[in-house]
C-alpha cells in the first residue's frame, strides 16, 4: 500500500501512523464513498478505488493536520467533521460506530498534541463515555476539548437532537401523537437497508427507537451544521427519506444471524395509511425549510442490519418490555 501511495503522491509522504477503513466526503465530493483513510504525521489521505474498477487506486481527500481547527463528533458518535480556516477545508469522517468514531478521535489527538496528550483529555466523555447514551440525554453537560494549539474538539449532540426530534414530530399521524416534550430518544444508530420498501437495498441509514415510534432516516454530515460566516449552499437538508412507523403497529420481530451480523426483520400490521409530503421547518432559523417524504406505510416488513450487537439487543429490549 505504501509502494502504490509513493507513486500517487507528488511528494514524499510522511510516516504513516494509523489506518482506517470507513467512508468520507467533503463539500466538492459530498458523496460518502468507502476508503482506506491513512494518517500520517502531518496529513491525512484518503485512497479510494475509481468507480467500476477495483484496481485503479486514486487519491480521493487530501487533507493538511495544520488546517484543523475544529473537530465536530456527530449525534451518537455516528460521523467525525474535520473542519478548517476555510469553507472548503471540511472533511467528513463516516464511521457508523460510536467506538470507531471515538478510536479515530484519539488517533487524530495524539498526533495533533505531539503524543502529550493529558489524562484528563484521555478521560474525557466525548472520547471515553458512551457517545449514543451521551448525546440521547437531554441532562448531559459535555464540556468541549481545547489543545494547546488551539484545536477544538466538540459536538452540537442537544441541538441535532432537537432538530431531529422537531422533524420525527412534525412527521407523526394518528391518535395518539405524543407532544414534543414528550418524545423519548432511546436509540440512535446506523443500520445497512437489507429489505425496506422504496428505499434503495443495502444503503447505510440511520435508526431512531422512541418510546413511541420507529424511525429510518438519512442524516447529512457534510453541509449541516454550515460553518459560521459560510456561503456553501446546503446541497441537501439535515434529515431526509424519512421512513416512521408506530411501535404500537409492529406486530413481531424475527432475529437472526448473517455474516456476523444482528439482521433484524420488522413485521408491521397491515393497515394502510396515507403517503405525503410535508415541508417541516427545522426549529432554529438556522437552516432553511427541510422537505422530508413520509414513506410511512403499515404492512411493511423492515429488515435492518446492525454492525453493533449491543445496538440490536438494546432495541430487542425496548420493544419486547
Amino acid at each position: 500500500m505504501l509502494e502504490k501511495l509513493e507513486s500517487l503522491s507528488p511528494r514524499k509522504v510522511n510516516k504513516l501512523l494509523s489506518i482506517f477503513w470507513l467512508k468520507a466526503a467533503n463539500s466538492k465530493q459530498p458523496i460518502p464513498k468507502p476508503g482506506c483513510l491513512l494518517l500520517t504525521e502531518k496529513e491525512i489521505i484518503v485512497l479510494s478505488s475509481e468507480a467500476n474498477s477495483d484496481d485503479t487506486i486514486t487519491i480521493r481527500h487530501h487533507f493538511n493536520l495544520l488546517e484543523i481547527k475544529m473537530v465536530q463528533i456527530s449525534l451518537a458518535g455516528q460521523h467525525v467533521r474535520l473542519i478548517g480556516s476555510t469553507e472548503d477545508t471540511i472533511l467528513v469522517v463516516f464511521t457508523h460506530s460510536k467506538e470507531l468514531s471515538q478510536d479515530f478521535c484519539k488517533a487524530l489527538l495524539k498526533v495533533l498534541s505531539q503524543g502529550k496528550s493529558s489524562e484528563e483529555t484521555e478521560d474525557h466523555p466525548l472520547l471515553s463515555g458512551d457517545l449514543m447514551v451521551l448525546s440521547l440525554d437531554w441532562t448531559s453537560n459535555i464540556p468541549d476539548i481545547f489543545l494547546d494549539n488551539g484545536l477544538q474538539v466538540t459536538c452540537r449532540f442537544k441541538g441535532i437532537l432537537a432538530d431531529l426530534l422537531y422533524i420525527v414530530h412534525g412527521n407523526m399521524e394518528g391518535p395518539g401523537k405524543p407532544s414534543l416534550a414528550h418524545i423519548r430518544p432511546l436509540l440512535y444508530t446506523s443500520v445497512k437497508v437489507k429489505d425496506v420498501p422504496r428505499l434503495p437495498k443495502d444503503a447505510i441509514y440511520q435508526f431512531l427507537l422512541t418510546d413511541s415510534h420507529v424511525v429510518l432516516l438519512r442524516e447529512e454530515g457534510v453541509f449541516h451544521p454550515v460553518p459560521r460566516g459560510s456561503s456553501l449552499l446546503l446541497a441537501n437538508p439535515q434529515f431526509q427519506a424519512l421512513k416512521l412507523c408506530r411501535r404500537s403497529d409492529i406486530r413481531c420481530l424475527f432475529v437472526r444471524k448473517d455474516d456476523n451480523c444482528l439482521v433484524v426483520d420488522f413485521t408491521f400490521k397491515s393497515q394502510k395509511t396515507n403517503t405525503r409530503e410535508k415541508k417541516i421547518e427545522f426549529r432554529r432559523g438556522s437552516a432553511d425549510v427541510c422537505s422530508i417524504s413520509n414513506l410511512s406505510s403499515q404492512g411493511d416488513s423492515w429488515k435492518l442490519c446492525f454492525g453493533c450487537t449491543s445496538e440490536a439487543e438494546i432495541l430487542i429490549n425496548h420493544l419486547c418490555t
